[in-house]
């Protein structure tokens, strides 16, 4: 297993093997999501990083504080609900027209909850932290792999319920017979 000094001393080195790279940041508003783009920032000299969010006026504050983590950053806020695979689809269209010449480097996902009560639906008729943790992250990396494989090392990277792997329900995926917040966080792709 990879030491953390391994891992301190591998990110020293990114800036100097990777001196401008573009990453696609989802749910990174808050938490180990957030934490993960503070630490592109710091290691890339000219990073370019596109942050998907419900709100940009409530994060505001804290966009202006990663701007000064990096002054050579190029940070842009976009707006979606990705709760909904319509929002998901809709975004992956944005950053497709957003980098049209440019390769995604990484796709880094951190958005969704570990749902404590009943099971919430949404207008799609799907379960929101189903959409969340699993199915709206894969039709990212499903929409968006074409502009990975135009990078050397593109890597997908999907942060939920980390150190809880445990048995799967092989013949019951989508929880309808098994639903808790243990199996959720199980079923979640590492």
């Amino acid at each position: 297993m990879t030491t953390v000094q391994q891992i301190v001393a591998s990110n020293g080195q990114l800036h100097e093997i990777h001196e401008s790279i573009t990453a696609v940041f989802t749910g990174a508003t808050h938490g180990i999501g957030l934490e993960t783009l503070k630490a592109f920032l710091r290691y890339i000299s000219k990073p370019k990083a596109i942050l998907v969010g419900r709100n940009r006026q409530r994060f505001a504050p804290e966009l202006e504080a990663l701007r000064q983590l990096n002054q050579d950053a190029e940070i842009s806020f976009l707006e979606a609900e990705l709760s909904l695979i319509s929002e998901v689809d809709r975004i992956c269209e944005t950053i497709k027209q957003r980098t049209p010449t440019n390769s995604i480097s990484l796709l880094c996902m951190s958005q969704g909850y570990a749902p404590l009560g009943p099971r919430r639906f949404n207008k799609e008729g799907l379960d929101e932290a189903m959409t969340l943790g699993v199915y709206g992250r894969v039709r990212l990396a499903e929409r968006l792999i074409h502009l990975s494989t135009l990078s050397t090392n593109a890597r997908v990277v999907s942060i939920l319920g980390g150190a809880k792997e445990d048995k799967l329900f092989l013949e019951d995926m989508e929880l309808k017979e098994n639903y808790s917040v243990m199996n959720f966080v199980v079923i979640l792709p590492r």
